[in-house]
C-alpha cells in the first residue's frame, strides 16, 4: 500500500508540474493562438467569396433512347446486367472536356458578361477566387473595349481562355450505386455559377445526341451521293439500250437466240449476285480486320466476339473501379489483372480467327466472282457468234435491270436511315437533366466559423507544444524542486523579484498577509516607491519582502538541530545573483533579534558592502590579513543598530593566499567570540577559488541562486567545488523569484506561502533561540 501511494503521489506531482509549466508560460499559448486566429480571420475576411451551383444528371444505358431501326430492334442487348462501366466513365470525362467548355462559353457569350468584362485589377480578383489551384493569366492587357469586340466576334484564344476558366471551377461527383452525377461549378459570382452549370448540362445533352447520330448522318450523305450517281448511270444505259434497238431494228428474236441470251442472262445475274456477295464479304473482312480490343463497336455481328467483348468490358470496369480503392499489388487486383489479360488474349485470338475466317470467305467469294466473270465472257462470245446484235442488246438490257435492282436496294437503305435521322431530330437522348442548378443563396467558402475554430484549436495545441519546447530548451534553475533533484540541497527561503523601476502598488491590491500595513499607507492610497532592495529590511520592515528575509533567517537558525552556526559564508554560482543584497538584509534580520552581527566583505576583488552601508574602504580585511592594520582598526560600526562590518579594504595582488592564511582563521575565531553571528560575503564559485577557501573555514555555507538565470550545469559544478573543501552547505536562497499578484503562474507559490505562513510560528521559536545575547 505504501508503494502504491508513493506512485500515485508521483503521478500527481508530474501532472501538477505540467500545469505549472503551462500557467507559467501561458502568454506563449495565448500569443500563439491569438496570432493564428488573427491570421485566419484576416485570410477569411479578405478572401474572395466563392459560390457553388450544382445540377444533377442521369446518364442511362445507351440503348434506352431511340437511335436507328437496327438499334431499336436490338435494344435488348443494352439491358444486360454487365453494364459497360467504360461508357459511364467516358461520359464523365466528356463532362470536363475542353470542347464542351468552349461550347458553353460560346452559348453564354461570356465575353459580353459583366463578370468577365473587367479591368486588370478586377480580373485578378476574379481569378484569385477560382477553386482551381492552377494560376493562369486572364487575357492580359484586354480592356473593356477589346472584351466587347471579343464578345461580338470571339477569337479562338479568347474562347479557349473562357473554356479554361470554366474547366478550372468544374467538379464532377458520381453518386455511388446509381447512374446519377452531381455536376458543380464554383465562381465568385452566384448567378454565373448557376448559368454556367445549366448551360453545361444542356450542351452535354446536345453533344451526346449530335455525337450519337453523326455516323448516321455520314452514312445518309454517302448513300445519297451513290444513289444520285447510280441514277445517272442507269439513265445513260437505258438511253444506250433504246438507241441501239432502234439502230439495229431489233424487234424479234428466235427461240435459239433466246436460249443463248437467257443463259447469258442467268450467268450475268449470278455474276451480279457474286459481286454483291463479294462486296459484303469484303466489307465484313475489312470491318473485322480493323477491330481493336479497346475500341470494339457495338454493332459487331460475330456472337462469340460480342460475348467476349461483354466479358472483357465487365472485367475492365471491375478492375478500374477497384483500382481506385486498392493498390495494384493487392491480391484481388492481381487476380483481376490476370483475368483481364486472359480475357483480352482470348478476345484477340477470337478476333484473329474471325479475321482469318472472313478473309477466307472473301477470297472464296472473289474466286467465285472471277469464275463467273470468265464464264460470262465465254457466254458473251457464244452470243456474239450467234447474233452479235441481239446479244449486245440483251446485255445492255440486263445491265440496266441489274442497275435498277441495285438502285432499289440503295433507295431502301437510304429511306431507313432517313427514318432514323427523323427520330434523332426528336432530340431524344439517354442523358437527362434531373435537377437544374439554382442560384446559390450564399457563399460556401470561406467558412469563417470553421476557419476560426480550426485556427483556435491549432493555436491551442501548437501553443502547448511551443510551451513545452521552450521549457525543454530552458536549462535554468526554476525553484527548490530543481535544486533538490540536481544537488540535493534544501531551500532556505524565497526572495521575490523587485523590478528596477521600483514597486508602487495600491494598498488594496494586496491581501492581508502581503501588505505594507497601516503604518505605511491607508487603503486606496499609493505605497512608497522602493527602487533598491539593499537594506529594504531596515527601511521598510513591514514590507512583505522584509518578511521573506526573516523567513530565510529562521531557516538558517533551524538548519542544525544541535547548535546554530555562527560563521556563515554566502556565495553564488556566477556574478549578479544578489549575494550582497541578501547578506545585507539578513544582517538586519539577525540584528532585529537583539544580537550583535558582523558583516565581513570577503570579496577582495569586487567589494560591495562598503557602498551599501556607505563606509570608508581605506582599511579592511585585506589590510588586517596583510598585517598592516589591527583587528580594532578594520571593524566599523554601521548606522544600523547591532550591525558591524569589516570592509574588503584595498585590492590585494594575492587574495586567495590572504584568505587561506592563519590571520583569517584567527579573525574568524575572535569574531565568533565577540558576535552572535558572522556573515561573510564571498565571490562567485565559478569565477575564482576564493569562496571555496572561505567556505572551508566557516561553520556553514549558503548558496544564493537567482531564479531563471542560474543554469543547472553551473550550479552542479559550483556545489561540487565547494563540497570538495568539506564545507557544510546548509541550503539555497532563491533570489528574484517572480510571483504574481495572487501567486498564480509561479512555480513556487505553494512553497512560498508555506514559508510565509510558517513565519509566525517560527518567530516564537527563533526568539527563544537567539544566538549570543551577549
Amino acid at each position: 500500500m505504501k508503494g502504491f501511494a508513493s506512485k500515485t503521489d508521483k503521478k500527481e506531482i508530474d501532472l501538477l508540474e505540467y500545469v505549472r509549466v503551462v500557467l507559467k508560460r501561458k502568454w506563449v499559448l495565448v500569443t500563439f493562438a491569438a496570432v493564428l486566429v488573427a491570421l485566419a480571420a484576416v485570410l477569411s475576411f479578405t478572401r474572395t467569396p466563392l459560390y457553388r451551383a450544382t445540377a444533377t444528371l442521369l446518364i442511362d444505358e445507351p440503348g434506352t433512347s431511340l437511335l436507328n431501326i437496327q438499334d431499336v430492334l436490338n435494344s435488348g442487348a443494352y439491358y444486360r446486367s454487365d453494364y459497360l462501366g467504360t461508357y459511364f466513365n467516358t461520359q464523365l470525362r466528356l463532362l470536363t472536356s475542353r470542347s464542351l467548355a468552349e461550347r458553353v462559353a460560346k452559348k453564354l457569350n461570356l465575353g459580353a458578361r459583366p463578370e468577365f468584362r473587367m479591368d486588370g485589377g478586377a480580373r485578378a480578383g476574379f481569378l484569385a477566387g477560382l477553386k482551381s489551384v492552377i494560376t493562369f493569366r486572364w487575357l492580359a492587357g484586354r480592356g473593356r473595349g477589346e472584351a466587347a469586340d471579343a464578345a461580338k466576334a470571339p477569337q479562338t484564344p479568347a474562347v479557349s481562355s473562357y473554356a479554361f476558366a470554366i474547366q478550372s471551377g468544374l467538379s464532377i461527383a458520381p453518386i455511388p450505386e446509381t447512374r446519377l452525377v452531381y455536376v458543380s461549378y464554383v465562381s465568385p459570382h452566384a448567378a454565373l455559377s448557376a448559368d454556367v452549370i445549366n448551360a453545361l448540362a444542356e450542351e452535354f445533352v446536345s453533344f451526346s445526341v449530335e455525337t450519337r447520330y453523326e455516323a448516321t448522318k455520314q452514312t445518309s450523305e454517302f448513300l445519297t451521293e451513290q444513289t444520285a450517281l447510280l441514277r445517272e448511270d442507269l439513265k445513260r444505259k437505258e438511253e444506250d439500250l433504246q438507241k441501239y434497238g432502234q439502230e439495229k431494228d431489233l424487234l424479234y428474236l428466235s427461240d435459239n437466240e433466246s436460249t443463248v441470251v437467257n443463259k447469258f442472262a442467268d450467268v450475268n445475274t449470278a455474276l451480279t449476285t457474286a459481286q454483291i456477295e463479294r462486296y459484303a464479304k469484303e466489307s465484313a473482312y475489312l470491318e473485322l480486320k480493323g477491330l481493336r480490343v479497346d475500341s470494339l463497336p457495338e454493332s459487331v455481328s460475330n456472337p462469340t466476339i460480342q460475348a467476349l467483348r461483354t466479358t472483357y468490358t465487365q472485367v475492365q470496369s471491375d478492375f478500374d473501379e477497384k483500382g481506385r480503392i486498392y493498390r495494384p499489388e493487392y491480391p484481388e487486383m492481381v487476380q483481376l489483372k490476370a483475368r483481364l489479360d486472359a480475357t483480352r488474349n482470348t478476345l484477340q485470338e477470337e478476333i484473329r480467327k474471325a479475321v482469318d475466317s472472313a478473309e477466307a470467305e472473301y477470297h472464296a467469294a472473289l474466286k467465285k466472282e472471277s469464275s463467273l466473270q470468265g464464264l460470262l465472257n465465254e457466254q458473251r462470245g457464244d452470243v456474239t457468234r450467234m447474233n452479235r446484235n441481239a446479244i449486245f442488246y440483251h446485255t445492255l438490257r440486263t445491265e440496266v435491270e441489274n442497275m435498277r435492282t441495285l438502285l432499289s436496294t440503295l433507295v431502301a437503305k437510304q429511306n431507313e436511315i432517313q427514318v432514323s435521322s427523323q427520330l434523332g431530330g426528336l432530340r431524344t437522348s439517354n442523358i437527362k437533366i434531373v435537377d437544374r442548378a439554382l442560384v446559390p443563396p450564399g457563399p460556401f467558402s470561406p467558412n469563417v466559423r470553421r476557419n476560426l475554430l480550426m485556427a483556435l484549436l491549432l493555436g491551442l495545441f501548437g501553443g502547448l507544444g511551443l510551451i513545452f519546447l521552450v521549457e525543454y530548451l530552458d536549462n535554468s534553475v526554476k525553484g527548490p524542486e530543481d535544486v533538490e533533484k540536481l544537488v540535493g540541497l534544501p531551500s532556505l527561503g524565497i526572495i521575490p523579484y523587485l523590478s528596477a523601476e521600483g514597486t508602487r502598488k495600491r494598498s488594496d491590491a494586496y491581501g492581508s498577509s502581503r501588505s505594507y500595513g497601516a503604518e505605511l499607507a491607508k487603503p486606496g492610497e499609493d505605497l512608497p516607491v522602493v527602487r533598491e532592495i539593499e537594506l529594504i529590511n531596515h527601511l521598510y520592515p513591514k514590507f512583505s519582502i522584509a518578511e521573506d528575509y526573516r523567513t530565510v533567517r529562521t531557516s538558517i537558525l533551524f538548519s542544525h538541530a544541535d547548535s546554530t552556526p555562527k560563521t556563515i559564508a554566502f556565495t553564488s554560482t556566477v556574478p549578479q545573483e544578489g549575494k550582497s543584497a541578501t547578506i545585507s538584509n539578513l544582517a538586519v534580520s539577525f540584528a532585529q533579534l537583539e544580537g550583535k552581527v558582523l558583516l565581513v566583505d570577503a570579496d577582495l576583488r569586487k567589494p560591495r558592502l562598503s557602498k551599501i552601508f556607505n563606509l570608508r574602504n581605506t582599511n579592511g580585511l585585506s589590510s588586517f590579513l596583510a598585517g598592516k592594520c589591527s583587528y580594532e582598526e578594520v571593524v566599523q560600526k554601521t548606522s544600523i543598530d547591532n550591525v558591524w562590518t569589516i570592509p574588503s579594504g584595498p585590492h590585494p595582488p594575492n587574495p586567495a593566499e590572504l584568505l587561506n592564511s592563519k590571520a583569517m582563521k584567527e579573525l574568524l575565531a575572535r569574531a565568533k567570540d565577540e558576535y552572535s553571528v558572522v556573515l561573510l560575503d564571498t565571490p562567485p564559485v565559478l569565477a575564482v577559488i576564493d569562496p571555496v577557501i572561505v567556505c572551508s573555514l566557516v561553520d556553514s555555507t549558503v548558496f544564493i541562486v537567482r531564479a531563471g538565470k542560474t543554469t543547472r550545469r553551473s550550479l552542479q559544478r559550483a556545489v561540487e567545488e565547494v563540497r570538495k573543501s568539506k564545507a557544510d552547505i546548509i541550503g539555497v536562497v532563491f533570489n528574484e523569484v517572480r510571483i504574481g499578484r495572487r501567486g498564480i503562474g509561479t512555480p513556487f507559490y505553494h512553497y512560498y506561502e508555506y514559508e510565509y505562513e510558517s513565519t509566525a510560528s517560527a518567530k516564537a521559536a527563533s526568539s527563544s533561540e537567539r544566538p549570543g545575547s551577549s
